[in-house]
């Protein structure tokens, strides 16, 4: 597992870094590495299939919650990181466990999306493009 998320983390690394929007290979490359590390975060801890899917439903639920939250106009990193804490703190210990690991796998990601252009535009696409990408790994789990 750790060398799932030590890959994306790599790969994220190799991305040329974005002073504009990120072009579509770019927005690609970014999907695959959420896809993996959100598949990561799903079955961390457990062999069970029914474990995933219900972590799956958690996160996604977690992640609409935030999709809903950065159409508000005022997002920043900072916000939506004091938002999502205490969403994640409701969940079961394992589950926090996975959830902050899937967090912290992806602050890179959404740094690279930003580049050295953080406005409240560019910051929304960004975060708009990461939820909506782990919202579609765990309908892979069928959350």
């Amino acid at each position: 597992m750790r060398r799932l998320i030590l890959a994306a983390l790599c790969a994220v690394a190799a991305l040329p870094g974005c002073k504009t929007l990120p072009t579509p290979n770019q927005q690609a490359a970014a999907a695959v590495i959420i896809d993996v590390a959100a598949g990561v975060a799903i079955q961390q801890g457990s062999p069970l299939p029914a474990v995933w899917k219900v972590r799956a439903a958690a996160f996604k639920s977690i992640a609409t919650t935030m999709l809903a939250a950065d159409q508000g106009g005022t997002v920043t990193l900072a916000t939506l990181q004091a938002d999502l804490q205490p969403l994640i703190a409701k969940l079961g210990p394992a589950d926090v466990l996975a959830a902050n690991a899937l967090v912290t796998a992806l602050g890179p990601v959404l740094q690279q999306q930003l580049g050295a252009n953080p406005t409240v535009g560019a910051t929304q696409q960004a975060v708009a493009m990461v939820l909506n990408d782990i919202i579609a790994a765990c309908n892979a789990y069928g959350a």
